[in-house]
């Protein structure tokens, strides 16, 4: 009998009878469910297909990687990874001032979201809006929400990114700096 289990780099899958020399043959083996090899994707042919904008936009805004959809991009708050943990993408794709990109998207992101608080509060309280609580509050939304919004914009710009220059197999090759 082979070594069923000689490509170490295969994945496991169960199947509902052992293969065998003989269940090659036709003839069932006793143990059901037994484990077999399953090959891999080949890491060295990375998914370069063009996605729809809108799946990569979708990917991006749930904080994930836009090109495969996996998550784990951030190792805190504000520091994205090299590279995506599943497809290997570089995030910055090799460029030094790449995220000047997402500090404008997070620029637009908090400006429309002053505005928007700012129409709401003044719908809400029409005949005498409150001048001096939209001023600092608008200060203070505006802080915050370039704070919230810098991963989603980082992740965003990427998508956008993604959408005009599609990858390219350089784009998962390792760069020494």
């Amino acid at each position: 009998m082979t070594n069923t289990f000689a490509h170490s780099k295969s994945r496991i899958s169960r199947t509902p009878y052992a293969v065998t020399e003989a269940a090659r043959s036709g003839v069932k083996s006793a143990r059901p469910f037994a484990v077999t090899p399953r090959p891999m994707s080949d890491p060295a042919h990375p998914d370069i297909s063009r996605q729809s904008p809108w799946t990569l936009l979708g990917r991006a805004l749930l904080l994930r990687c836009p090109n495969c959809g996996h998550g784990q991009l951030f190792t805190g708050f504000f520091n994205i990874k090299e590279r995506c943990p599943h497809c290997g993408i570089l995030l910055e794709r090799g460029e030094s001032d790449y995220f000047l990109g997402a500090y404008t998207v997070n620029l637009i992101a908090v400006e429309m979201l002053l505005a928007l608080a700012f129409v709401v509060v003044m719908f809400a309280t029409w005949p005498n809006p409150p001048w001096d609580g939209l001023e600092y509050g608008g200060v203070a939304l505006s802080i915050l929400g370039a704070v919230f919004c810098y991963p989603f914009a980082k992740t965003t710009w990427l998508a956008v990114d993604l959408m005009f220059r599609p990858p390219h197999r350089e784009d998962f090759i390792t760069r020494v700096k």
